[in-house]
């Protein structure tokens, strides 16, 4: 729809291409605070956890939002979700949770981070690829039960 804007998901673009797209940008390479910098528009700095990690690039003015991920970006695997939640005072940047989250734990983590939004894929589907609608429902009920018990 018109009203909704592109999520660009790339990794390592040429700065060239981060200049030529419009709406948001989701970074998931090695780029620099440099290359960062050059994109048009919102930019989502996608990471692997790491305590160093979520302060640089909540440090960084040209990121507007943190997908904090588990080790293998886009891997489905998760990581200690205690250690984000100590982290979330120094944070200055809105946090999206993902990585290894199905509907048994989103709740538990929504309920230890309290982040602006969850990110998942795999754990919504019954085989390699194939989005399941009852995980997909499951998912959507956990975190709705997660955010009413916190608010």
């Amino acid at each position: 729809p018109e009203n909704l804007p592109a999520v660009h998901v790339v990794v390592d673009p040429p700065p060239s291409l981060l200049q030529q797209l419009d709406g948001w940008i989701q970074l998931h390479g090695d780029e620099t605070e440099e290359i960062v910098a050059r994109a048009r528009g919102p930019v989502v700095r996608g990471i692997s956890f790491s305590g160093e990690a979520v302060r640089r690039w909540s440090a960084c003015p040209h990121v507007d939002l943190l997908l904090v991920d588990g080790p293998g970006k886009g891997a489905g695997r998760r990581f200690n979700h205690d250690e984000l939640a100590e982290l979330q005072r120094e944070i200055s940047k809105p946090v999206v949770l993902a990585g290894g989250l199905d509907p048994d734990t989103v709740g538990d983590a929504i309920t230890a981070t309290r982040p602006w939004g969850v990110d998942v894929s795999s754990g919504v589907e019954s085989g390699r690829g194939v989005k399941d609608p009852a995980r997909i429902r499951a998912f959507c009920e956990a975190v709705r039960a997660a955010d009413s018990a916190s608010s």
